[in-house]
């Protein structure tokens, strides 16, 4: 949920995603202002080691760019850094726009039930700090670094 009503971003999603075996994601997305539906997927090509990061292949929705519509597709490395820091890089292609991003991220554990991370949509800085909880996850996001925004992951 986007908290400030007046951007461009769609101020309400819901997604639902299932782990098919240990991976492959799959899922959809529902963005609840325009009523559409999109596809989430997240393929672990190659697993991570000691010396490689892990290859995954995805679609979702180009969420949070507020720039961009349509769903992405991606290629991305992920590596742990050390025991509590982890980062990515990635390849975005957007259709609907017809626009490559290189999205990344770093995070770091602060504790054992928060974590900060930064996260580049290819184009802007979003701050979060994640609150892990037993079955449940809570982000506060500044989108851009100004529009608060909150996202609630429940799990099994």
């Amino acid at each position: 949920m986007v908290f400030p009503q007046d951007t461009n971003r769609a101020p309400l999603e819901y997604s639902l995603v299932h782990p098919v075996n240990e991976r492959l994601q799959l899922g959809i997305e529902y963005n609840y202002s325009e009523e559409n539906i999109s596809p989430v997927a997240v393929y672990r090509l190659i697993d991570a080691t000691e010396d490689t990061p892990a290859v995954m292949l995805g679609t979702s929705s180009a969420w949070p760019s507020s720039e961009v519509d349509g769903n992405a597709y991606t290629v991305t490395l992920a590596k742990m850094l050390d025991e509590d820091t982890s980062a990515t890089l990635g390849a975005a292609y957007i259709p609907d726009n017809d626009d490559w991003r290189m999205p990344a991220s770093l995070s770091r554990r602060l504790t054992e039930t928060l974590s900060a991370s930064i996260m580049y949509d290819g184009d802007t800085l979003h701050p979060i700090l994640i609150m892990d909880m037993d079955g449940a996850s809570i982000s506060f996001i500044l989108l851009g670094g100004e529009d608060p925004a909150i996202s609630i992951s429940l799990f099994q």
